[in-house]
């Protein structure tokens, strides 16, 4: 399974599981995930904001409405 697909995975757990689960996929030796060192800052950042203030998240759901609604489809 890649990292990617580990995400999207780790994504589908308990809120306090994903945490650990994302900091040992970040770890990992292969890094086929294709993000430079300032997407991961970026995606630290954004995890981090979202741990302070859960109340901002969506769900799976709302997000994909949210997409649809932007992009027109």
């Amino acid at each position: 399974m890649t990292k990617r697909a580990s995400l999207v995975e780790a994504g589908k757990s308990p809120r306090d599981e994903q945490h650990e689960s994302v900091k040992a996929l970040s770890n990992a030796d292969e890094d086929d995930s294709g993000l430079t060192p300032e997407d991961i800052v970026v995606a630290e950042a954004r995890w981090n904001y979202a741990e302070q203030h859960p109340e901002t998240l969506m769900t799976r759901e709302q997000a994909e409405t949210h997409l649809r609604e932007l992009t027109g489809r």
